[in-house]
């Protein structure tokens, strides 16, 4: 065994993802975080470590089933695709004519392709065949329209949820003051401001967030109140598939939404 200083860089677009980041690796000695330009929209998280690792070769030959597994990913984005999230490998099992086999599965989504909360899967198999030659199949796309995520939270009825027109979720919470002038809170503390309607104003009175009356509506559609908040959630582009699910309640005046195609 042994032991080797490592450092790890994370891009993340908002507060919620680098809370998570920081919950995950709780158990490392040290995470500082520094910003890019602010045009840039994006935080740089990074940490150093020492952990233990079975000792490996550096010089030891590629595994050529990855490699290949590697490079059709390579085609993949070559031709539209930009990397959601990609599995590691599996061993397979011999099977027929396959000898040795490794298995990934990546998730992408369509550059230039309006963001719908959907991404593409591919499965990927690369195995030695009879001949020692390496093969690759895949299958898809399909699409992955994160079932378990949207039925979880379509079942939390949490009191603090806001559906824009443009089917984007997020929540918001009581503005923190101090969290603001350290930078914190929801997208580091900016303000946002969504038209809301009766129904959704009354339940956010009760939660003592900022509700104002609009002075003037025109047609009236009963959005008549506006709530502002520093403290505000993105979740993310509801898929069409699970929209039935929600209602839209809001529409936004100010802020900005994630640009989700670009992560």
């Amino acid at each position: 065994m042994t032991r080797r200083k490592y450092t790890i860089e994370i891009a993340v677009q908002d507060a919620a993802e680098e809370q998570g980041f920081r919950n995950f690796e709780a158990g490392l000695s040290s995470l500082t975080s520094k910003n890019v330009p602010a045009s840039s929209g994006w935080t740089i998280l990074k940490c150093e470590d020492e952990k233990v690792y079975d000792t490996f070769d550096l010089n030891a030959p590629k595994d050529p089933c990855w490699e290949a597994i590697l490079d059709k990913i390579k085609t993949l984005e070559a031709g539209g695709y930009r990397l959601a999230s990609r599995s590691a490998s599996y061993q397979m099992p011999r099977s027929g004519a396959k000898q040795r086999g490794l298995f990934c599965v990546y998730k992408g989504r369509r550059i230039n392709r309006p963001d719908d909360g959907t991404v593409d899967v591919f499965h990927i198999e690369a195995y030695i065949d009879r001949d020692k030659n390496v093969k690759v199949d895949v299958d898809g796309p399909f699409t992955d329209s994160y079932d378990e995520y949207w039925l979880t939270l379509a079942d939390s009825a949490r009191m603090s949820h806001i559906v824009t027109t443009d089917w984007v979720h997020r929540t918001i919470s009581k503005d923190n003051p101090e969290a603001v002038a350290a930078g914190g809170g929801g997208h580091g503390g900016t303000e946002f401001r969504f038209v809301i309607d009766e129904e959704t104003a009354e339940r956010f009175r009760k939660q003592e967030f900022r509700v104002e009356e609009l002075d003037a509506v025109e047609p009236d559609d009963g959005r008549r109140w506006i709530v502002v908040t520093r403290n505000c959630w993105f979740q993310g582009v509801i898929p069409p598939k699970h929209r039935h699910l929600f209602k839209v309640n809001a529409e936004m005046i100010k802020g900005f939404t994630p640009a989700r195609n670009d992560i």
